[in-house]
């Protein structure tokens, strides 16, 4: 997992990323099968260009287009 941020004056960059991998053996004592396993593979990620449409010295808004794939 991993994610930047960058912002030069009133235009930033953001992008996010997430890879996620999980597995797990299934135990059936052999009644009926001989057991199994279980796995989860998923990965996503995110970019965004922002313009900071307000700030103040206590508060920012920003506005976003941006994809994820």
């Amino acid at each position: 997992m991993g994610s930047i941020e960058m912002l030069d004056g009133s235009f930033g960059l953001l992008g996010d990323a997430l890879h996620l991998a999980v597995g797990a053996n299934i135990t059936t004592r052999d009644i009926f099968l001989q057991g199994g396993n279980a796995a989860l593979r998923a990965t996503t990620g995110i970019g965004v260009i922002l313009y900071r449409a307000f700030e103040d010295p206590a508060q920012f808004a920003d506005a976003g287009l941006g994809f994820r794939a």
